[in-house]
């Protein structure tokens, strides 16, 4: 290791400087173990610390892959489900069905093997840890053994095997069963009154040794079945009402909400989405997960889905995802510098503009900005400037209007979309059809207005809106390319109105003309002359949309006055409904 040598008396008061491993002193240039200062002590803890997290982070992980063993719940129903496959369901019988099977004490024996008309004998606190086939072998020899001490031919007075009760479709599992094999209890029938008594009292009391691990000895119960409940359908489960078997139909999962990551499942350039990718494009899954974007992008205004919907059936070559996307996120935050322009003006002390009435959408291009903040503020005016009608301008006008018509009559909701039909959607490949009619649209007439009430369209220069602009207006522009955002800014400045811009293009020359910037990739150079915007227009806000929606995504925003930092209001939408509230017609053109 290389050490520098003293160059001054300073180097030599500090004998030792401190490397990423060793201390090396300077007078002899070896290494040397020095007490380390308190500030590496505590530089070590942090790293010990940091070690420490790390080794939890890991282990969290691998306790995340581990399966998860299945919850009592679920152990119960897999239990019952298996019996509702395996049990005969014909065999149920009500208990009206039931029959007086007890025969009385003077009635004599019967003298037929196998007869039903037993008497039976009830043997309970069995261990129920044993399966019931261990419980019945060991049980019957226990039985006869008491039966026998007891003066009862075993032989002639059991009549068949001894029965365990077990779980069955009308006595399922429940939770507290969760660790039984069976019922708890056995039933032996004997041909006489006489011989069940005598049985019963040998066997009530008696130890009864099994193999369980818990219970490896049992006190038994033992009793008459005096009201001939026992018989073989409750000792199997079968006496009760018939089980409802639930339909074998998957459980759908409820939709899952929108996640910015999911971006990367549309169709992309090599950065963002791509130009030309229509909403009809998309298959089923993609396109649910769209609408699902859409409904929830603008949390007032969850009826964008169905704009979209409607508007896919008489102009979806206007639907272009980027174009979509990108503009409801402009929205967002023009809607969130509104929200700070005029909370800002309400707390000031003087009679400033505390309400801002007219959006001036310059260089508008196909206007789905201007067109949604028409609709979100149907009192306010928005006057759109471009130097070509477009006719999806008037087609997004149109579809808006609809909907603004149908929510008058009946609130919308996300529950009037067939989630499943739009599942099932299968996307044609449009530049095969030669006789599709979405690909050539019409024209627009030099006398056509939009259908929206409250937007006003100007065909023409942008800088003939200056004459119109005053400190009550918010002017905007979303996507000007070169000049658009220098006119746009700069006409909001001179009458103290507010403004946003979302740049596109922007040549270096427009506002640094006497300097050169060369050898800046795309992506560097556009955030570098949007930083020069925001010093020559002393932004007040600069915020990026999702990168991968577009690549020209950074909207600077300024004009408040009286502006203080950290006052920006975003995801507020109270200001849609309460506009919609206020039941006043829009103003006149």
């Amino acid at each position: 290791m290389t050490v520098r040598p003293p160059t001054c008396a300073a180097d030599v008061c500090r004998p030792f400087v401190a490397t990423r491993r060793t201390t090396i002193c300077k007078a002899t240039a070896e290494p040397r173990a020095v007490t380390s200062p308190r500030r590496t002590i505590m530089g070590q803890k942090r790293y010990a610390r940091s070690l420490r997290q790390e080794e939890r982070r890991r282990e969290l992980a691998e306790l995340a892959k581990r399966p998860r063993a299945p919850s009592i719940r679920e152990k119960v129903a897999a239990f019952n489900a298996e019996i509702l496959e395996t049990a005969d369901l014909r065999a149920i019988k009500s208990w009206d069905d039931a029959r007086g099977t007890v025969a009385s004490a003077s009635s004599g024996d019967a003298e037929v093997e196998g007869v039903v008309d037993a008497h039976r004998v009830v043997v309970g606190n069995l261990p129920v840890d044993l399966r019931p086939e261990d419980v019945k072998a060991a049980l019957t020899p226990f039985v006869v053994e008491k039966a026998r001490d007891a003066g009862v031919d075993a032989a002639k007075e059991i009549v068949g095997d001894v029965g365990v009760g077990v779980f069955g479709p009308c006595r399922p599992k429940t939770r507290r069963d969760r660790d039984r094999e069976f019922r708890g209890f056995a039933v032996v029938r004997f041909r006489s009154a006489s011989g069940a008594a005598a049985a019963a009292a040998a066997l009530r009391g008696t130890t009864f040794r099994t193999a369980s691990a818990k219970w490896p000895e049992r006190v038994l119960s033992a009793r008459l079945d005096d009201k001939g409940e026992y018989d073989d359908a409750y000792v199997c489960g079968l006496r009760g009402s018939a089980p409802k078997i639930p339909d074998k139909v998957p459980k759908k999962e409820p939709r899952k909400r929108w996640k910015m990551a999911e971006l990367e499942n549309l169709p992309m350039r090599q950065k963002c989405l791509s130009t030309h990718t229509r909403f009809s494009d998309l298959d089923g899954k993609l396109r649910v997960r769209l609408l699902e974007y859409f409904s929830t992008a603008i949390p007032a205004m969850p009826e964008l889905a169905g704009v979209v919907l409607a508007m896919e059936k008489s102009a979806p070559h206007y639907l272009r995802i980027k174009e979509l996307m990108e503009s409801i996120e402009c929205f967002n935050l023009i809607l969130g510098h509104l929200n700070s322009a005029e909370s800002t003006a309400g707390r000031s002390t003087d009679d400033d503009v505390r309400v801002y009435d007219t959006f001036f959408d310059l260089a508008c291009g196909h206007g789905l900005v201007g067109v949604l903040l028409a609709y979100a503020f149907p009192t306010r005016t928005v006057r759109s400037f471009d130097h070509a009608k477009r006719a999806a301008f008037f087609a997004f006008c149109h579809a808006f209007a609809q909907m603004r018509e149908t929510m008058s009559r009946k609130p919308w909701t996300v529950g009037a979309i067939d989630w499943d039909t739009e599942e099932m959607f299968v996307a044609s490949n449009r530049l095969e059809e030669t006789n599709d009619a979405s690909t050539a649209p019409e024209g627009v007439r030099d006398d056509e207005e939009p259908a929206l009430s409250n937007i006003i369209f100007t065909l023409g220069d942008i800088d003939d809106a200056r004459v119109l602009v005053n400190a009550s207006s918010f002017v905007f522009a979303a996507h000007g390319c070169n000049e658009a955002n220098k006119v746009a800014v700069e006409m909001a400045k001179s009458k103290q109105a507010v403004w946003a811009v979302m740049p596109c293009c922007i040549k270096a020359s427009i506002y640094l003309p006497e300097s050169v910037v060369s050898k800046l990739d795309d992506d560097a150079k556009y955030a570098f002359m949007c930083g020069v915007m925001c010093q020559k227009y002393d932004a007040q806000l600069i915020r990026a949309i999702d990168t991968r929606i577009t690549t020209r995504a950074i909207v600077l925003c300024g004009g408040i006055k009286g502006f203080r930092k950290h006052c920006f209001v975003i995801g507020n939408n109270t200001k849609i409904q309460r506009e919609r509230e206020r039941k006043v017609e829009a103003p006149p053109h």
